[in-house]
């Protein structure tokens, strides 16, 4: 499993910077890590992966984040991003 394409805005690292009354506040937010929950109650946690060969055979295991599931059926996979946020002024 693999982010797709990462980038500032599905992995960061996104700098935004403000400014007030004098003050400049600049935020960089990156993501840490992806959850991903597998839909039968197990989760695997990776950061933004390394994507699959389409040319690799379909058991080729993930150099380093795939999971196998060990009986056939219907799962709904959903993935959770967590965001470290920093910020200076």
């Amino acid at each position: 499993m693999w982010v797709a394409e990462p980038s500032a805005t599905t992995y960061g690292p996104v700098t935004k910077s403000a400014t007030a009354g004098g003050h400049t506040v600049t935020a960089t937010a990156q993501v840490t890590e992806v959850v991903w929950d597998m839909g039968n109650g197990d989760t695997i946690t990776c950061t933004k992966g390394t994507p699959h060969p389409a040319t690799l055979d379909k058991d080729t295991q993930s150099p380093d984040c795939g999971y196998r599931y060990t009986k056939d059926g219907h799962y709904t996979i959903t993935a959770t991003t967590h965001w470290n946020i920093t910020w200076n002024g």
